[in-house]
């Protein structure tokens, strides 16, 4: 699923990138990549409040599961969007 994320991403697929990220999160939710495309996807198709709520999902993983910050990388997808 990652490299057809890269592969879409790379395309300016990102109508495409939101299921598919979604789906693979689903199977990996510790995975940050994944829970980058999402946000990076919902930001450049202009879902600003789903790209936030994406970006607390993530917040949460990381913090409960893995006990540790949100990459400062994916939170600068936010900012960028």
């Amino acid at each position: 699923a990652a490299a057809l994320l890269k592969s879409l991403s790379g395309s300016a697929r990102w109508e495409e990138v939101i299921p598919l990220a979604r789906a693979a999160l689903r199977g990996d939710p510790l995975r940050s990549g994944l829970h980058g495309h999402l946000i990076r996807a919902l930001c450049r198709t202009g879902d600003a409040s789903g790209a936030r709520e994406a970006y607390r999902r993530y917040e949460r993983v990381c913090y409960r599961e893995l006990g540790v910050p949100p990459d400062a990388r994916i939170r600068s997808l936010l900012d960028a969007g």
